[in-house]
This record gives structure tokens, sequence and C-alpha cells, in this order.
């Protein structure tokens, strides 16, 4: 298994410039800078891109369930196109349901979780929905899939800074309202064949 990742300057107030430049607001309030992050971002960038990756081959096999061969045996080799952007969250912005079509998968790398991580009442969790939706629930409301305590329900996964989250890129998710007076940084990424 690979070591954690931790970058720590990945997104500085003079890189990710807190929207200064490069950046644009999207609909739901909060900024993202511009796509070409990957190309701007740095060896930071470049280093948390090429972890990514790595998780995925890990992650991945063929149609049969073999991982497959290439530089690292029992891994799937896959040469994944990768695309990114920083998040610059502040008191408010939310992010609604959505997906990545077009993508295997998708990720979140936290830099700054604007202080979430001490205080869960400042929120800005990424909540993910459960695909199943409430059909297990349904069929029978009085039982749950040993193991699987979220059956048609949600799972949230609190910020933390140097925390990596990676999907599947139909999952659909949101980011919850975040409450902080810090701004809230996490760098997102697609990966493509």
């Amino acid at each position: 298994m690979q070591q954690p990742l931790r970058l720590t300057s990945i997104a500085t107030p003079g890189e990710a410039g807190h929207a200064r430049y490069d950046a644009y607001r999207t609909p739901s309030r909060y900024y993202q800078q511009h796509p070409q992050m990957l190309a701007r971002g740095g060896v930071a960038a470049i280093k948390l891109l090429a972890y990514a990756r790595n998780v995925a081959n890990q992650m991945t096999t063929d149609q049969q369930g073999v991982a497959g061969q290439g530089p690292c045996p029992g891994h799937f080799a896959v040469t994944w196109i990768g695309n990114m952007w920083a998040n610059i969250n502040r008191t408010g912005d939310a992010n609604e349901y959505h997906s990545h079509p077009g993508s295997y998968w998708s990720g979140t790398y936290y830099v700054d979780e604007g202080g979430s991580d001490a205080d869960p009442e400042l929120g800005g969790e990424l909540e993910f929905l459960d695909p199943r939706g409430p059909v297990t629930l349904m069929n029978a409301p009085h039982l749950r899939i040993a193991g699987n305590l979220s059956a048609g329900s949600t799972e949230r996964i609190r910020p933390k800074a140097g925390k990596l989250v990676m999907f599947p890129s139909w999952v659909f998710h949101q980011v919850r309202s975040y409450h902080g007076s810090a701004e809230r940084i996490s760098i997102a990424f697609n990966l493509t064949v």
C-alpha cells in the first residue's frame, strides 16, 4: 500500500489565488480555479495527480476481475487522463448533487478544511448518495444488509486537511453547506481513459 499523501503547497494564497485570477463563480456560489490547474499547480499538482492515478490503478480491474500486468504487477495499468481544479468555499457555499459524466474515477484532496475538522458544526461534508436509492428499505424496511449501515441513504465524509477521497465518477455526491469564516480549499480531479 502506498504511503499517505502529504501536500502542503498545492494551494497557497499566491497559487490558488483566492480566486483572484483564472477563476469563475459557479451557480452554487463557490469559486473554482480555472481547469488549467495541472499546468499551473506545479510539482504539488503533478504529485497529487500521480498519486491519484496510482490509487486508481490499484482499484481497477478488467471485466473478469483480473488486476492485469504492468509496472506494478497485480495492479491494472491504465494511462489515466486527468484534469483538476481548485474549489474555494466560503461561508454558505455548497454544491448540489451531481456526478462527473465522461470520467471513470473522481476525487478530492483537502488542502485546508477551514476549521471544520475541529468543529463539525461548520459543515462542508462531502456526501455520497447510495445509488440503490430506497430499494433495500422499501422491500423489507425492518432489515439491513450486514455491515452496511447506509442502505438507501447517504454517507458523509468530513473534510480534513491532507485527506484524499476517491470514488467512481458515476456516484452522485454533493458538498453540504459550509458555515465557517475561513476559506475551505480543496482540489478536485477526474480521471478518464
